[in-house]
């Protein structure tokens, strides 16, 4: 009886489907969370260079080292 267990190939596909499914669920995940972060970078760059030219823009300052050089001298954090 045990023999005939151990010989029985009929259910392989089953079993190794759950075994797999697992960590294919896992990189489907993986790929998501990557996909947000890089779309999130992207968006968050987008609002510093959109910033950045606002700034540029309003204080009418040029050409775009002098408004480099103005922010490091308005923009210092306390302790600086």
């Amino acid at each position: 009886m045990l023999r005939h267990f151990i010989r029985d190939r009929s259910g392989n596909f089953g079993i190794v489907s759950a075994l797999l499914m697992m960590p294919l669920v896992g990189v489907a995940g993986l790929a998501i969370d990557v996909a947000d972060a890089l779309t999130l970078k992207t968006e968050l760059q987008d609002a510093a260079d959109s910033a950045a030219l606002g700034c540029v823009s309003a204080c009418k300052i040029s050409p775009p080292i002098d408004a480099v050089d103005w922010y490091c001298r308005t923009c210092r954090h306390p302790g600086q």
